[in-house]
């Protein structure tokens, strides 16, 4: 899921760069294609191929500098504050920041779940299907997170570099609350 997540941040970065787009499409649709058949039958060599390829491909594209989006954001401070593990703050944060971030993703919302094989879904609802097949986490309650943490989540990810690759500018802690309740 980190995987997904550095695909779908770098496809919904404000700054358009050709070559970093090209290996995260790359990335997402060979990780969307083949992690829930690895899941299925972990001895499926071409899947798993597949899925190394996958997130070489994802993870490659943001070495162009680019930052990342709340999701890596938030998903930093889960981890640092709340010892969530990464790949579990993707799993529960990229499809609520993506529903957070849906006015200001266009065309890009719908070539993601166009990417990641579902064309009648938004990226979130993509996102969303990918990891219910997969049995991840959907909500931060099933990762241990309650409520009364948002606030202090809320702000110290604010202070982190990866909030202004957001494509929806985040402009106060309050915008990080609300993609926390989305997440709830």
């Amino acid at each position: 899921m980190k995987a997904i997540d550095h695909a779908v941040e770098q496809l919904c970065n404000p700054e358009r760069a050709p070559f970093s787009d090209a290996l995260a499409e790359a990335g997402l649709s060979r990780l969307a294609r083949s992690l829930v058949k690895c899941k299925e039958d972990p001895g499926d060599l071409d899947a798993r191929q597949d899925c190394q390829f996958g997130m070489w491909l994802s993870i490659s594209g943001a070495t162009m500098g680019r930052r990342m989006g709340a999701s890596h954001a938030i998903g930093h401070s889960l981890g640092g504050l709340l010892g969530v593990p990464h790949g579990m703050t993707s799993a529960v944060m990229l499809p609520a920041v993506l529903s957070w971030n849906e006015i200001a993703l266009g065309d890009r919302g719908r070539r993601i779940a166009e990417l990641m094989g579902s064309s009648s879904a938004t990226a979130a609802d993509a996102v969303r299907e990918l990891c219910e097949k997969l049995s991840l986490p959907a909500s931060l309650r099933s990762v241990g997170v309650d409520s009364e943490r948002f606030r202090a989540i809320a702000e110290h990810a604010f202070h982190d570099g990866s909030i202004r690759g957001n494509p929806r500018p985040i402009r106060s802690p309050e915008d990080i609350e609300e993609i926390l309740k989305l997440a709830r």
